[in-house]
């Protein structure tokens, strides 16, 4: 027997029950008791769902005020992007983390601090604005998210920078995965003017 867990008229889950021994036929009365518990299923899961999201923002507010506290009273250009990169890591469950500045004298966007990220990207890696992810980014003013930069047409790179970006540049897997780098399907990063 599967039951709709219901949430104002939406389906939020379903309660499997299995009787392994017997073939069971339900009446009314029986249907109606297991419509009732799938009701209120539903109601408790999205309490439960309502809580953990609520616990998951403040740790996340709590984190973000102790850190802006830290960086506020730092002019370390060092400390910051590490506290920075390192907290965004963190917050998001990210598996690497970058921040990008646009360099007038190499005449891109350059990697200044990245985590968990090949070191041949902040030496070599000049984005334009467009180009890439982070690129979009720069040049629109707005977040973008890809499920898969390879694979997405909107992310485009000049030859030279998708070579280097093949080659060096961390992809999360297109298989599902137990691993943390399977279940995160983009990199968090941030760009600075």
């Amino acid at each position: 027997m599967i039951i709709p867990l219901l949430l104002e008229s939406q389906v939020a889950g379903t309660l499997y029950l299995v009787w392994w021994q017997e073939r069971r036929r339900f009446d009314d009365a029986e249907l109606a008791i297991l419509r009732a518990i799938g009701q209120q299923a539903g109601t408790l899961l999205r309490s439960a769902q309502l809580h953990e999201a609520t616990e998951r923002q403040a740790k996340q507010a709590t984190k973000l005020y102790e850190v802006a506290g830290r960086l506020a009273s730092s002019f370390d250009l060092d400390l910051v992007l590490n506290q920075v990169a390192r907290t965004t890591l963190d917050l998001l469950g990210c598996d690497a983390s970058g921040i990008y500045a646009h360099d007038q004298a190499r005449g891109g966007l350059v990697l200044l601090r990245g985590l968990n990220l090949d070191p041949e990207l902040s030496r070599d890696l000049v984005l334009q604005p467009g180009e890439g992810a982070v690129g979009r980014a720069f040049a629109e003013r707005r977040p973008v998210w890809t499920r898969d930069r390879a694979a997405d047409p909107t992310i485009t790179y000049t030859p030279v920078t998708e070579a280097l970006v093949r080659a060096k540049a961390p992809r999360a897997p297109s298989s599902p995965s137990p691993s943390r780098a399977a279940r995160r399907s983009t990199a968090c990063s941030s760009v600075t003017s």
